[in-house]
């Protein structure tokens, strides 16, 4: 079984591929942590000493000296501050985004500081709610992923803010569906309660930040005003003017598709390709 994706378009944009790969770093470098801690286990589980005793062995063969590493439920503190990140990427990617709404022809998009009342205001909320009200289009997020998000930004603050509000983090694991977020993502045994994190929960995080990214994204493959300045103006069709004096209209209009493809990875109808090259040419 494999763990699903909201993709159904190839539409894209700068935003979401930096998101992706960054956090694609992220998961890199969380693995690399996870098989040391493994490894360390592994190693620990083989001889009579305490996991205390065995570390610091460890530490003083690698000329590190390590006074004392007993602390409990380490492994969940650990995966608590490694959810610190996936949200500083999700900020970035909603601020980036607003960048390319602008130059989708949209140049007064922003999505404010206040999401509507009775919303908790993230970006993310504020985000949406914006693009259903500014460009009306709806972004139809799944309940499982709203909630899943909300669950680990819980967590997330709960460490960012140094302040672990016992009834808030209970609530907000109550409120998932389990059943449904388990039948989306076969493959990981998470979400699991803040005294049981492990690896999966990290992988759910960054997993269903990037479905939630794709799932905005490719809502707005519409919203492209093809004859809008701020498309018009963008660096891939700078030499459009350029070309055509040695080019063929026909063959124009192919580097017009092409350039568009290369950017967002769709093409312009036919009568869009036909607007754009009478507009620079």
């Amino acid at each position: 079984m494999h763990n699903k994706s909201i993709r159904g378009t190839s539409f894209t944009l700068p935003s979401v591929k930096k998101l992706k790969k960054q956090l694609g770093e992220m998961d890199a470098f969380t693995q690399y942590i996870e098989v040391a801690l493994r490894h360390l286990e592994q190693g620990y589980n083989a001889t009579e000493m305490t996991y205390n005793q065995y570390v610091k062995a460890t530490a003083t063969e690698l000329g590190m000296n390590l006074h004392n590493i007993d602390i409990e439920n380490y492994k969940q503190k650990i995966i608590l501050r490694h959810l610190i990140i996936p949200r500083a990427f999700l900020e970035s990617f909603v601020e980036d985004l607003q960048e390319d709404i602008k130059g989708m022809g949209h140049p007064m998009f922003d999505i404010g500081k206040k999401a509507p009342a009775g919303m908790p205001n993230t970006e993310l909320n504020r985000l949406i709610n914006h693009i259903n009200a500014d460009l009306h289009i709806t972004v139809d997020l799944t309940v499982f992923q709203k909630d899943l998000f909300d669950y680990y930004r819980t967590l997330r603050n709960a460490v960012a803010h140094a302040s672990i509000d016992s009834t808030k983090i209970e609530d907000a694991y109550n409120a998932l569906d389990i059943n449904a977020i388990h039948a989306f993502y076969p493959t990981l045994s998470a979400p699991n309660k803040i005294e049981n994190l492990t690896f999966d929960d990290f992988t759910l995080c960054t997993a269903n930040i990037k479905n939630i990214a794709d799932m905005i994204v490719c809502s707005l493959e519409n919203a492209i005003r093809w004859d809008s300045p701020e498309v018009l103006g963008n660096a891939c069709f700078a030499n459009v003017k350029q070309k055509a004096k040695v080019r063929t209209k026909e063959r124009m209009l192919g580097y017009i598709r092409h350039s568009a493809k290369m950017t967002w990875n769709i093409v312009p109808s036919d009568a869009d390709c036909e607007i754009i090259y009478s507009s620079l040419v």
